[in-house]
């Protein structure tokens, strides 16, 4: 009967613990670098690691406390804590049922209040008012229901106004933005309707004048366009259509002559296209055609004349390409494939005449021997390629044919004996080289 009666006492003691059917069990977290410090601590119910159920705390690594608060349930309730390293106190926050509910108030290390916030039930509510370290106020925002309604000003630590904007019940900017400088001018300023651009995009300088001026419809740059210098002088003009360039393009040097001329019709380049030196004269000719795709090139000194004439499709070499010297002769020729050499390629002297001549494979890389000429046409030198590296043996002559330099390449570097001749054909030198580098004494 005792024992009876003792197994009973035991079973009304635990219906009558608070939460009797819920199991609290502690949970120490530590450091993995540092197991003899403890990470976080906190209480969980019925071994369900999700069931935070308590007080909560987290650690930094020193030891300091990094975050505090209890949970009921799983959720968040109350006040959480948040400290910086050294201690002062970085956040408190209200949560009301696991939602952020009440003023967060998010401070400097200092100890400075750095933001100040109205929550209900997780969503931003009221004014949002942010702060330099100084405590003067640096934005005020009024939110309702988590968007950014009514007027909305910015400043500078100075106090003076940074930027000014609107808000619609749609949390959407709505009528006339401004941006001022610090000093209080004018930075920029804009029309929005549903919280898209449309009309004036305006940019200016610190002095007043106009920097750039740009129309927009819906969003999207539509209309004509055009950008100053500080002193007010146009440097270029033209027009979008749904957000790409169209039409004629205007630039200009700051003496007002024209430095480019341009066409495009939908984004792309189209027809000639004219860059001009500031004496006036044709810097480079452009045609393009296939909607942009394809162009042929040629570009001009300051006199006039030609000094390359190359063709590009998508904006990469094609085709064939040539460089001339100032007295019309060819200074260079090959051809490519987008954007890489194929095939041979030569160099030549101003009088005309052969210097260099390589070649490439259909993939742009350089091999077999790339042999350069003395004006006199005899061969200066030989260099053995094999895809864009030297390898093999190389040669070089004097003018009268006779060896002047013999030796190897593995990999763009020197290997092995390396001799040296003068022009009598008489042995000057020999260097040894192991993987490029000479080695000592072997002079």
């Amino acid at each position: 009967m005792k024992k009876y009666f003792i197994q009973i006492l035991f079973l009304l003691a635990v219906l009558c613990r608070p939460g009797f059917a819920q199991d609290t069990q502690k949970i120490i977290r530590r450091f993995p670098q540092d197991p003899q410090k403890v990470m976080a601590a906190y209480y969980i119910l019925n071994s369900d690691s999700s069931m935070l159920h308590g007080t909560f705390r987290k650690f930094y690594l020193n030891g300091q406390l990094e975050i505090t608060g209890d949970y009921r349930l799983g959720k968040r309730e109350g006040e959480f804590l948040e400290y910086y390293p050294s201690g002062s106190i970085r956040r408190k926050m209200p949560y009301q049922n696991g939602f952020k509910h009440g003023t967060t108030l998010i401070y400097f290390p200092s100890g400075a209040l750095a933001q100040k916030a109205e929550f209900r039930q997780d969503t931003l509510t009221g004014y949002l008012e942010v702060f330099y370290p100084s405590g003067k106020l640096k934005n005020k925002t009024f939110f309702r229901n988590g968007k950014p309604s009514g007027s909305v000003e910015g400043y500078y630590e100075n106090g003076k106004l940074q930027r000014q904007t609107q808000y619609n019940e749609f949390g959407e900017e709505e009528g006339f933005a401004k941006t001022f400088f610090r000093s209080g001018g004018l930075e920029t300023e804009a029309f929005f309707k549903n919280g898209k651009l449309n009309g004036d995009f305006r940019t200016y300088f610190k002095n007043g004048k106009i920097h750039t001026d740009y129309e927009h419809v819906d969003g999207n740059k539509s209309g004509r366009f055009s950008v100053y210098d500080s002193l007010g002088n146009l440097l270029n003009e033209g027009a979008y259509l749904k957000g790409e360039l169209h039409g004629e393009n205007k630039a200009y040097f700051a003496n007002g002559k024209l430095k480019h001329l341009y066409l495009y019709r939908s984004g792309a380049m189209e027809g000639s296209q004219l860059n001009y030196h500031m004496n006036g004269r044709v810097q480079r000719k452009r045609r393009f055609s296939q909607n942009g795709t394809v162009c042929n090139a040629e570009l001009y000194d300051t006199a006039g004349v030609l000094l390359s004439r190359k063709s590009y499709k998508h904006q990469l070499l094609d085709g064939e390409s040539r460089t001339f010297h100032v007295n019309g002769k060819v200074k260079s020729q090959a051809r490519y494939s987008k954007g890489k050499p194929v095939g041979k390629a030569f160099e030549y002297d101003a009088e005309g005449r052969k210097i260099k001549e390589s070649m490439y494979t259909a993939a742009g890389a350089k091999v077999g021997n790339e042999t350069v000429f003395f004006p006199s046409g005899k061969i200066r030198s030989v260099t053995p390629y094999h895809l864009n590296k030297k390898k093999g043996e190389y040669c070089a002559y004097h003018e009268n044919g006779l060896l002047n330099v013999k030796g190897r390449y593995v990999a763009n570097r020197r290997t092995g004996v390396w001799e040296y001749y003068a022009a009598d054909g008489k042995l000057i030198k020999r260097e040894r080289y192991v993987r490029g580098k000479l080695q000592e004494g072997e002079r």
